[in-house]
């Protein structure tokens, strides 16, 4: 977390680091601009892999309203949260991605703060894709919800096909649902 006190402390870094673009910024409908002057900034400053990614130094997390709004959940329930399905800084063409946050907190003497968020980002069509083959079983094929409308279907999914099962899942702070439906392999 940097407050508007060390905004430029920070910016200096990214100017030492080489980054192209020397400022927190918030991405915009014209491509990223210098983020509005406010109390506190939350841009994500570590990256990897850096080089596919590097676009994404520097942005206030708070940019996309669904990240905004799981960013001041973390904050205010000190927990860990998935945000709804969205796109990507590196990837505005797909609406797969999710992004994973965890608070990092300081304590001195009886005081906690916020020191800053950890953020995992996966591309959730890659993960399931990948388990998916690993498990190199064609036999069924699934469907994920959680939270308000949220779902990924894989391609072949059916819930018409002849067996289908629900189970219910936590997914971090979401409700969900992991649906199985038979393939015509199987069946």
């Amino acid at each position: 977390m940097i407050t508007d006190k060390n905004r430029k402390v920070f910016e200096l870094t990214l100017t030492e680091e080489s980054f192209t673009q020397l400022y927190i910024k918030t991405l915009t409908n014209q491509g990223f601009q210098p983020y509005p002057k406010q109390n506190y900034y939350i841009p994500i400053a570590f990256t990897e892999p850096l080089e596919v990614n590097k676009s994404t130094v520097g942005l206030g997390v708070s940019t996309h309203l669904a990240v905004k709004e799981s960013v001041n959940k973390v904050i205010n329930l000190k927990t860990h949260v998935i945000t709804p399905l969205l796109s990507l800084v590196q990837q505005q063409n797909k609406f797969t991605g999710v992004v994973v946050y965890y608070p990092v907190y300081t304590k001195e003497a009886e005081t906690e703060s916020l020191k800053g968020l950890v953020e995992a980002v996966f591309e959730l069509d890659l993960l399931l894709s990948n388990i998916y083959k690993k498990m190199d079983t064609y036999n069924f094929t699934y469907q994920l919800t959680y939270g308000e409308d949220n779902i990924f279907t894989h391609s072949a999914y059916d819930k018409q096909r002849f067996l289908n099962c629900d189970i219910e899942v936590d997914i971090l702070d979401k409700k969900g649902v992991l649906s199985f439906s038979s393939t015509k392999k199987f069946e």
